[in-house]
């Protein structure tokens, strides 16, 4: 086989099509850290569901510990039989997935649509009915239809004809069984036949509150929620005994009422403040009347109430449980490997790696395997979106935190990751949130970062205090430079980024005219003159090498261009480089030229970071994610070495 080999910064790099680089296909596994929210948590007496953009989980010790459902991947709805504590339910995709036995073992139902809002009838003389909201569309909110199963969703059937009855919400009233819904054209109705006949109860009562968005029925109230500006402001209102009464303007999106089955006339509301990421947890003691926030020590979202008054909640750092109304809430996610991950920093002296995310900061000393959670960034202070370690001392490194509240948003740890702190309040930033930071690899008291607002900052002291380099970057990606003060970055659009680089940190970047729009870009972890890169677009897109900064630039393979992949050089092959893109793992053994798809344990979804090691020949590889979650290893690869410059076993 013959190869062409350039010298570049001190690296010798072939540029042929090489063999295959690795002896044995790799496998993957799924190892934490412990965690992942749960959009929707439900309960009987004898089992509890938690649904995750990872897969459903199932426990019956009151959430202490839980497992997989093997069959069953997110689903968008989940409920329990109020009647039958081994009848649970799920709907995903276009199937109904039904258990009799608490869900230990399940059956699958071909719908033909999908079903959201699943919810059995409280009345126990119609107590294997379902209702639900049908839709073809991803967004059943476009194209809802009403559906009925009455023999615990074995068959369905469409509750009414009329084409223009379409519910964005429904409810049955424990007390006699009338139906509830609120329509897309602002109507609420009910009926007394269980859905033979429908009345009008109200259309939209004010100006102010133009479109019902949900009914919710509890004990002794009706409520009913209508959002005022088309936004995320709820207005509750009141109805019983055919009067309206407008009680309570919740500042988040009310999404769900709870009776406390041990007092009668207790409810709760659980709402969301989306522009925060806040939760507000309700109550009121006199049916609804009058209502006042529960001081809770989490951002918990209430998701269910079982019979002895333990409430059942989720948060970012996952499954919640609260014995004393709210007030205090324990975190309940072993079994639950799901953590979000927005970022993930390794460091090449120790194998040591540092995650941050949706609940704080988490920390591995063996490469992913196992995990510890860190402390000092607390989940109420929202998710830390960027993390960087020192290039030479393994203890250190910053992190930022994202969040529209006022208070510190980048931390610092001289330990590892174990514990945290905020710099101080003199350090310059002008209360900015970093989506990117880079340790400068010569001068390690030099550092970068981009905040969410497009400004350019720079230190020179490690991280402690700051100045503003360069404004109007926006959507600014710095990549890590290696082992030379050169920063590259990616700004503009989402398709179409523009090259950006300074030959030192502190320095204003500058465009490279000369390079393409991109999606994605990569450095050499130590040629800083060699780049990876993908074209902006959707499609396949082309995939692009630079050997001399950008200045030129040779077109390789293709890749799906949508969502923007990430991509990353393998530590220890210099051939081989690696893409995510289109939930699948891919490889190159020739820098791009060609590509293997790599079979992943599950389905993964957004996709935050790879970061590879190269440890005695063998290469490592770790993949995070912040939408299904948690942490993937690779099993460890013999590889070919070709480029030991940088790379020699640590």
């Amino acid at each position: 086989m013959s190869t062409t080999t350039t010298k570049v910064a001190g690296l010798a790099l072939s540029l042929a099509a090489a063999t295959p680089a690795f002896a044995q296909q790799p496998t993957w596994q799924l190892t934490g850290p412990e965690g992942g929210f749960a959009s929707e948590v439900v309960a009987s007496s004898s089992v509890m569901l938690a649904n995750t953009y990872g897969g459903l989980y199932r426990s019956t010790d009151q959430a202490a510990n839980w497992q997989r459902v093997p069959a069953i991947g997110y689903a968008q709805s989940i409920t329990a039989s109020p009647h039958d504590p081994n009848l649970v339910v799920a709907a995903s995709g276009t199937s109904l997935w039904r258990s009799t036995d608490g869900g230990t073992t399940w059956d699958a139902i071909a719908v033909g649509t999908r079903l959201n809002a699943l919810q059995f009838n409280p009345i126990p003389a119609h107590g294997t009915e379902l209702l639900a909201i049908a839709s073809a569309e991803y967004l059943w909110w476009q194209s809802p239809r009403p559906m009925r199963s009455v023999d615990g969703g074995l068959s369905w059937q469409s509750l009414t004809a009329d084409a223009t009855f379409q519910p964005l919400g429904m409810a049955v009233d424990p007390r006699d069984g009338s139906y509830f819904a609120v329509l897309r054209d602002s109507r609420v109705m009910f009926s007394r036949d269980r859905g033979a006949n429908w009345d009008v109860l109200l259309r939209n009562p004010s100006p102010q509150m133009p479109l019902p968005s949900q009914v919710l029925v509890v004990p002794g109230v009706l409520a009913l929620l209508w959002s005022s500006d088309g936004g995320w402001v709820s207005n509750l209102l009141r109805y019983d005994n055919e009067d309206i009464d407008h009680v309570w303007g919740a500042s988040g999106d009310i999404l769900g009422l709870f009776a406390d089955p041990l007092q009668s006339g207790r409810i709760w509301s659980a709402a969301t403040v989306i522009d925060v990421n806040e939760e507000q947890l309700g109550e009121s003691l006199d049916f609804g009347v009058t209502w006042t926030l529960v001081p809770s020590d989490r951002n918990a979202r209430l998701q269910a109430v079982l019979a002895d008054g333990t409430m059942i909640g989720s948060s970012l750092a996952g499954p919640l449980v609260s014995t004393d109304a709210g007030r205090h809430w324990s975190v309940r996610t072993r079994g639950i490997p799901l953590a979000q991950i927005n970022a993930l920093a390794g460091h090449r002296s120790n194998g040591s790696l540092i995650a941050v995310g949706k609940a704080g900061p988490w920390v591995s000393l063996d490469r992913g395997l196992t995990w510890e959670a860190g402390a000092g960034i607390a989940e109420t202070t929202h998710i830390s979106s960027s993390v960087d370690r020192h290039p030479r001392d393994p203890a250190i490194a910053l992190a930022s935190v994202t969040r529209t509240t006022a208070g510190p948003k980048v931390y610092r740890t001289t330990d590892g990751g174990l514990n945290w702190q905020p710099l101080p309040s003199d350090s310059g930033l002008f209360n900015a949130s970093f989506l990117s930071i880079v340790y400068d690899r010569v001068d390690p008291a030099r550092v970068s970062a981009t905040s969410t607002s497009g400004q350019l900052f720079w230190s020179q002291d490690g991280g402690l205090h700051w100045q503003q380099v360069q404004a109007g970057v926006r959507s600014l990606r710095a990549a890590t430079a290696g082992y030379s003060s050169r920063l590259y970055g990616l700004a503009g659009s989402d398709l179409a980024y523009t090259l950006l680089r300074a030959d030192r940190s502190g320095e204003a970047m500058t465009p490279v005219v000369t390079a393409p729009a991109f999606g994605a870009l990569a450095v050499h972890p130590s040629a800083p003159h060699v780049l990876l890169a993908t074209a902006g677009g959707s499609g396949m897109v082309p995939v692009y090498w630079s050997m001399d900064g950008g200045d030129s630039w040779h077109t390789r393979g293709n890749l799906p261009g949508w969502p923007a992949p990430l991509l990353a050089f393998d530590a220890c092959d210099d051939r081989t480089v690696y893409a995510f893109t289109s939930a699948t793992f891919h490889r190159s053994h020739d820098r791009g030229l060609t590509w293997t798809a790599e079979t992943l344990d599950t389905t993964v979804q957004g996709a935050t970071a790879i970061v590879t090691s190269c440890v005695g020949g063998l290469s490592h590889v770790v993949l995070s994610s912040n939408t299904t979650g948690g942490v993937r290893v690779r099993s460890p690869v013999v590889t070919e070495r070709i480029a030991t410059n940088d790379f020699e076993p640590l």
